[in-house]
């Protein structure tokens, strides 16, 4: 075969550039229906990609969401994915065409048959489209404290609306769910005390023998506050003064070789004879002024007068009740719950101390021990602080600033020279205490949620506020119909902090 030369193949170029009759036409034509299809090929890529990644979208929901709920059953994990695709999609052709749980890893496989547009010229009239996820999920424990107001404020329907949205928060944790398994509750109940609880007088971590600091407070020499309940026939009620600062807003451990770090029973000291509005029950019998008079120790010898409270006695009733007794982290739905239901509201508004109990309810330092360890990355710890009142605390007792309170009589000093509590009044101190105390508990990793309960104080808001881990994890239910919604957006997002994808 004989092939053209150059001049013959750029003669016959030129010809047909510039030939206009029917056959370039054609040529046009053809040309252009390659374009076209060319064109429609990858308008039909294009919606097949767009239908694989709305596919894969779908399947990512649907694996998490039946990790979320622990489904295990193959025909409800289908179903869950038909119920999802219906609402997405309406009228659909996707099919769930695998549904499984192996280990710890949920798996969901969808298929569709999915039509051309422009592929049917090339007689492609349809394609298969197949999707899986997969989502692995790690179970985490969760120590939790409720930290409830119990003042008198929360009379009535107040109380009755708490126990229900507490309740309701409790029955979502602990559902029965394989998750529900490491899950601890524990409740705080809290008015101007928190009441430990009278079964731990024994305890180490309480100034068996009156060696703290603390206890020389309100006694001119060392004294067992145990020995002075024996000797004046009195039992202890369980209730705690809150330790001298540092130790009054952290966790501490309570040890026995570091006296300052353990915790006083709750003592209300015989106060002056001649001072005006003093709580006395025993006979002075010393000169010198209403401190001198209130610290005298030798007057205890006596015998406690019938009748008298005497240091049984607190100014509110946080501490006359078993019922008013703090619940430690529990996996027992029945025991918190029926602490829940037995709680009820007297007593002045100490969210501080409330706060430092709920913070030492979920620590694994003594006084409890059943929080798990903060080194422990498969426990989330967290704590719900509730309040419906600015905090308040005894009016003027006896020549102090207040009544007797878990910090003592404030603006009284301590054997350091300092006072207890700093600020223009006893609300400020006491805020700033609970700030304290909400810092020291994140920086441990605790999560803090707060709520304010039919509250219109500003400031306590703002230290509401300032308190919880993030701003959205402060709620400010102005009624009791919003308690409980908020309760379950708490619980929801504990339940998702409880298991990590």
């Amino acid at each position: 075969m004989l092939m053209p030369s150059k001049t013959e193949t750029a003669g016959f170029t030129r010809r047909f550039i510039e030939n206009t009759d029917g056959n370039f036409a054609m040529m046009s034509g053809v040309a252009t229906m390659v374009l076209v299809l060319a064109v429609g090929l990858a308008v039909d890529t294009a919606l097949l990609r767009k239908t694989r990644a709305d596919m894969q979208a779908s399947a990512d929901v649907i694996s998490l969401a039946v990790a979320k709920e622990e489904i295990s059953d193959r025909s409800e994990m289908i179903a869950a994915g038909d119920a999802f695709l219906d609402a997405r999609f309406g009228q659909h052709n996707i099919a769930v065409t695998d549904a499984r749980k192996v280990g710890d890893k949920y798996e969901i496989a969808l298929n569709t048959t999915a039509n051309t547009v422009f592929m049917q010229i090339l007689n492609r009239r349809s394609v298969d489209i197949s999707v899986t996820s997969q989502t692995t999920y790690e179970r985490l424990n969760l120590d939790l404290a409720l930290v409830l107001d119990n003042t008198g404020s929360m009379r009535g329907n107040k109380l009755a609306a708490l126990k229900t949205a507490s309740n309701t928060l409790v029955d979502t944790l602990l559902d029965g769910k394989p998750a529900a398994a490491g899950t601890q509750i524990g409740l705080v109940p809290f008015a101007q005390w928190v009441n430990v609880g009278d079964q731990y007088a024994s305890q180490n971590w309480l100034d068996q023998r009156g060696r703290s600091p603390q206890n020389q407070t309100y006694f001119d020499s060392p004294v067992s506050r145990f020995d002075l309940y024996a000797g004046l026939g009195v039992k202890w009620n369980g209730c705690v003064e809150n330790r001298l600062p540092p130790y009054d807003i952290d966790d501490t451990p309570a040890d026995p070789a570091n006296p300052s770090t353990l915790f006083q029973p709750a003592f209300h000291p015989d106060m002056a004879d001649t001072a005006s509005d003093s709580y006395t029950y025993l006979a002075d019998n010393s000169g010198g002024n209403a401190v001198m008079r209130l610290r005298s120790a030798g007057k205890y010898a006596a015998a406690l007068p019938a009748g008298s409270q005497g240091p049984a006695y607190a100014v509110d009733t946080s501490c006359s009740d078993d019922r008013r007794k703090l619940t430690p982290l529990t996996n027992n739905k029945r025991t918190i719950k029926r602490a829940i239901n037995n709680m009820y509201a007297q007593g002045y508004t100490n969210i501080a101390n409330g706060a430092a109990w709920g913070f030492r309810a979920v620590s694994p330092n003594a006084p409890f021990t059943q929080g798990r360890s903060y080194a422990d990355k498969k426990t989330q710890k967290a704590m719900v602080i509730l309040t419906d009142g600015k905090q308040t605390i005894g009016g003027p007792k006896g020549g102090f600033a207040s009544g007797y309170t878990p910090f003592g009589f404030l603006g009284e000093p301590a054997v350091n020279g300092k006072t207890r509590l700093t600020g223009g009044s006893a609300k400020a101190a006491l805020d700033a205490k609970l700030l304290d105390v909400c810092a020291a508990a994140k920086a441990k990793g605790i999560l803090v949620y707060t709520i304010t309960f039919e509250l219109d104080d500003a400031g306590t808001k703002q230290t509401m506020l300032q308190c919880a881990s993030t701003p959205g994890m402060y709620f400010d239910a102005k009624q009791a119909s919003e308690l409980t919604p908020a309760f379950k957006k708490i619980a929801a997002s504990l339940g998702e902090l409880r298991i990590s994808g």
